[in-house]
């Protein structure tokens, strides 16, 4: 059992860096951030001395993770912000070419496979990851 949960924290890691490749720029004064993926979460240090936390999650249906939600956390506070970036609410943009499949955008999670189930997003760095972006920079004050 335990090779197995390996395994799916792997195929996720390697799914989320390679899909999800999150650098958020702060200006001159603070260093750029880079979101380190372990699994189906990564973490960021920010300038103001949160962190940012996104995750890949489902909205409850097993294997299908739908959105990314963010967590803005304070270290002496806890959490003090969240919002969630739901697939369908930002991407737009397919690379299938299957015009029978209209249900959206999601991440599957089958036998061990994971990826995009069907509807394949071709522009996810300026559909998605820009939002998420810009909220981490926001929420840090810059």
């Amino acid at each position: 059992m335990g090779m197995e949960v390996t395994n799916v924290a792997k195929e996720f890691t390697n799914f989320c860096r390679t899909n999800f490749p999150l650098t958020i720029r702060f200006g001159d004064e603070h260093a750029d951030g880079t979101l380190q993926w372990s699994g189906r979460d990564a973490v960021m240090g920010l300038p103001n001395g949160n962190v940012a936390r996104v995750s890949l999650e489902t909205d409850g249906t097993s294997c299908k993770y739908e959105k990314l939600v963010v967590r803005i956390v304070s270290l002496r506070v806890g959490e003090v912000d969240r919002k969630e970036f739901r697939f369908n609410e930002y991407l737009s943009t397919r690379s299938d070419s299957r015009s029978d499949y209209s249900n959206g955008f999601h991440v599957w999670m089958n036998r061990g496979d994971l990826g995009w189930y069907i509807a394949t997003p071709s522009r996810i760095r300026e559909e998605l990851l820009s939002e998420v972006e810009d909220y981490v920079r926001a929420m840090c004050g810059g």
